[in-house]
């Protein structure tokens, strides 16, 4: 009964391959809970779904999502491994585990790439995407079937559609090809230039000698990974190699002098380098302790100085009360009392002795004649005045 009213809604009688599963047919009534009416809706989207699948694989003209997933199924490709965050043993490179030394900071990187403009284009960013597909290199091509879907699938933005607009690439293209495609395109030319300066500047400079060494390794981890990945396509960084001798030898040029010189002579060819780091971080402690120990000296010393200082100023002072001359006694003979000068300002101690003037005339008497000095008359009277003629 349920399938004659199906197949009435419908209007076409189903084959034997195109129509309802086995499952379906064999279904007994009793044990459908859906409705009529949703049992004829899902019946009819099965079928749609059919005859457009049937459609476009006689077309063989598909939209790109479409394409995807039929290369997908075609190569039972699996879900691709989440790309890591964090930088770890797995993604390090050679040169990295060569030098034995790993940064503390830690470095970012993309599952997919691609820059767009509101992110803007970073070959940092680049160089780790290619990296981690070469890390990966086997398991990508087990999972996906061939490198082109792989780049496809790990590429967004202007970097995907560059990749489906050119020309020289395809599904039969090898990962190297592609690869030197990419590195042409999203790699200036003057990248290396701009390592080779930042290797120039590598300077300490106000850093902390562990910040300065992170900031080296930085440096000499993007200069081999530039190497790594475009040799025999852009030119080196450097003149020569660089080895391990050369970057001690540029690492300590760049290190402050005060730790520079605390630092013994010949360790450069007899240690390596990650002893070397960590010989310049142990010097640190050291450093302080001597400068600690030197701002202690200098603070006793200061106060020596200031204790001898005070003790001198005070047998100077107890000296000059010594040798000062004794002030003079006020004498109450006259109405007015000497003037008593205090030591410090007696410099000549003759300035201090009062000569009195010696008397020629004798004061005369009272009541006696001012003309001849004898009493009993006035000088208008007196008989020795002589007369002045007129």
């Amino acid at each position: 009964m349920d399938s004659d009213s199906s197949e009435d809604v419908v209007g076409e009688t189903p084959a034997a391959g195109e129509g309802e599963s086995s499952d379906e047919r064999n279904e007994p009534v009793s044990q459908s809970k859906e409705s009529e009416e949703d049992r004829i809706n899902r019946i009819v989207d099965e079928r749609v779904g059919r005859i457009v699948s049937s459609m476009s694989q006689n077309s063989g003209e598909l939209p790109q999502g479409n394409q995807r997933a039929k290369r997908a199924k075609k190569s039972k490709k699996a879900k691709p491994v989440e790309m890591e965050e964090t930088l770890n043993d797995e993604s390090m490179s050679e040169e990295e585990n060569a030098s034995g030394y790993v940064s503390k900071t830690k470095s970012k990187r993309r599952r997919f790439y691609g820059y767009s403009s509101n992110k803007p284009y970073e070959p940092e960013v680049f160089m780790a995407w290619v990296n981690y597909i070469d890390s990966r290199y086997k398991t990508l091509r087990k999972n996906y079937g061939s490198m082109y879907d792989v780049v496809e699938d790990l590429t967004r933005d202007e970097a995907n559609k560059w990749l489906l607009n050119n020309t020289t690439t395809n599904e039969g293209t090898s990962w190297e090809e592609i690869r030197k495609e990419f590195i042409c395109r999203y790699i200036p030319a003057d990248y290396g230039p701009f390592l080779a300066k930042k290797w120039e500047t590598l300077l300490q400079g106000h850093d902390e000698v562990a910040r300065y060494n992170a900031y080296t390794m930085s440096v000499i981890s993007e200069i081999r990974s530039y190497e790594v990945l475009t040799k025999g396509i852009k030119p080196p960084v450097l003149n020569g190699p660089l080895d391990d001798e050369i970057i001690k030898k540029h690492y300590l040029k760049g290190l402050n002098i005060q730790y520079l010189n605390l630092i013994p002579e010949g360790i450069v060819t007899t240690l390596p380098l990650k002893r070397i780091f960590e010989i310049t971080e142990g010097l640190v402690e050291y450093w302080n302790a001597i400068t600690c120990r030197q701002k202690e000296l200098g603070l006793l010393k200061v106060l020596a100085n200031n204790v001898k200082w005070t003790n001198n100023e005070r047998r100077h002072k107890h000296q000059m009360k010594l040798e000062a001359p004794s002030a003079k006694k006020r004498t109450y003979e006259s109405s007015k009392p000497q003037k008593q000068y205090e030591a410090k300002y007696s410099k000549d101690p003759m300035r201090d002795v009062r000569v009195p003037r010696p008397e020629t005339v004798p004061k005369p008497a009272r009541n006696s004649c001012f003309q001849c000095g004898e009493l009993g008359h006035f000088a208008n009277v007196c008989p020795k005045k002589e007369e002045r003629p007129h």
